[in-house]
């Protein structure tokens, strides 16, 4: 049942994204006539229209993209990097991009340079979904911290592992939901297509790595993500 489910939903996919082109297509016909509007009230109602399609069919767009995203993970592609530097670049970037300090304080505690050999945009794939899922638990603010520590090996001739762990203050998981939190088209949520967390999932165990979630209702969340640090 799962299976038919998922294959309808990426049939559903594939056939809306001519409607999101005709979308944004009207949106953009509809910017381009608005100076021949004279009356300022209907321009700017008109303005108003455009831009609820444009923002409408741009979230069309994004989870349709996910739900492909469930068949079409690519093959990781590796190349060393400094964990540090890479996370520190990438989490200024985010809060840049949404203008989070103003409401989200976003902390880094790396206390070293850690070198890594994995695949580094697949890893900031999963990392932008769980920092999305952050910001989301969190709508009157809070802290979203992010940390990364290696870890030695356990045994002679096992590989050690780094250890990233995402944490924040937000409304947290329900007892109830925490088993299925990984489960395609499973959400608490009102809006998004309950994915996030699938494809996140699909990232970490094709870098051969584990993924782990530790919630508590009013109190936040935490993931814990486990990679091997390959040679």
């Amino acid at each position: 049942r799962e299976t038919r489910l998922l294959r309808m939903a990426q049939q559903t996919a594939r056939e809306v994204k001519q409607p999101i082109t005709g979308i944004l297509w009207t949106a953009e016909k509809m910017n381009a006539l608005l100076e021949t509007i004279k009356n300022p009230e209907t321009r700017e109602k008109f303005r108003q229209l455009s831009r609820f399609l444009t923002e409408d069919a741009h979230t069309l767009e994004r989870q349709s993209h996910n739900i492909l995203r469930l068949f079409q993970l690519q093959e990781p592609v590796y190349s060393p990097f400094d964990l540090k530097e890479f996370l520190e670049t990438r989490a200024n970037r985010y809060a840049d991009s949404l203008k989070l300090r103003d409401k989200i304080q976003m902390r880094l505690h790396i206390q070293q340079p850690i070198p890594l050999r994995s695949d580094p945009e697949l890893l900031n794939e999963a990392l932008v979904i769980l920092w999305d899922n952050a910001v989301d638990a969190m709508p009157r603010g809070g802290k979203l911290s992010l940390s990364a520590v290696p870890v030695a090996p356990t045994a002679p001739g096992r590989p050690g592992h780094v250890l990233i762990e995402v944490q924040d203050t937000g409304c947290g998981i329900p007892d109830d939901m925490l088993p299925h939190i990984f489960e395609p088209f499973y959400s608490g949520k009102k809006t998004g297509t309950g994915i996030g967390l699938t494809i996140c999932q699909q990232i970490i165990h094709a870098l051969d790595g584990t993924i782990e979630i530790y919630s508590r209702k009013d109190f936040g969340t935490k993931i814990a993500i486990s990679i091997k640090m390959l040679p």
